[in-house]
């Protein structure tokens, strides 16, 4: 999936609890957030996971995770490669994949800028094998490889296969950071 030499497929995997974290006693930050990742669709929306500095994972679970330094560097060499990005389109920067099917999910993301600000970015009907953009877009008729893999990457953090997940207060905190 990757288009990187070095791959942080199976991130969530290698992550652990965090040894100094809980869902308890984290408090997250608008400082230490580097990126969140929510979907929608029609039957539901959710939160995937948020990453922050120095090494914290929030999954779509609340859990407080510890990320394994090497893919802490690809995911925020990735993060940093998506706030540089062009805007997406006129819905919140949302990149538009060509689908056969309509009313597609969209995956949101609120990326740290440089500057510390964030950026809302998204993909709309995300697919691990299409790349494919709906039109051309800021120059572009692929999706950006370093959004794709982004995306890609945050939904390993997505744990099981229900979408309706149980109310988290840290979840609830993460979210009303980057809305």
């Amino acid at each position: 999936m990757t288009s990187t030499s070095i791959s942080a497929e199976g991130w969530h995997t290698r992550a652990v609890p965090h040894p100094d974290h809980d869902a308890l006693t984290f408090q997250p930050t608008i400082d230490n957030l580097l990126f969140t990742h929510r979907f929608s669709a029609m039957c539901a929306e959710g939160f995937v996971m948020a990453l922050f500095l120095p090494d914290i994972a929030v999954d779509s679970d609340g859990n407080v995770l510890k990320v394994q330094p090497q893919d802490l560097v690809i995911l925020a060499a990735l993060v940093k490669d998506v706030a540089r990005l062009p805007d997406g389109g006129p819905f919140n920067g949302v990149w538009c994949l060509s689908s056969t099917y309509t009313c597609q999910a969209r995956d949101h993301l609120n990326v740290k800028t440089p500057e510390g600000t964030l950026k809302q970015s998204g993909v709309y009907a995300w697919s691990p094998r299409n790349t494919a953009l709906a039109a051309p877009t800021a120059g572009y008729e692929h999706l950006p490889a370093s959004l794709h893999e982004l995306v890609g990457y945050a939904w390993e953090a997505y744990a099981g296969g229900s979408r309706e997940k149980k109310p988290s207060p840290l979840v609830d905190v993460i979210t009303s950071l980057a809305p």
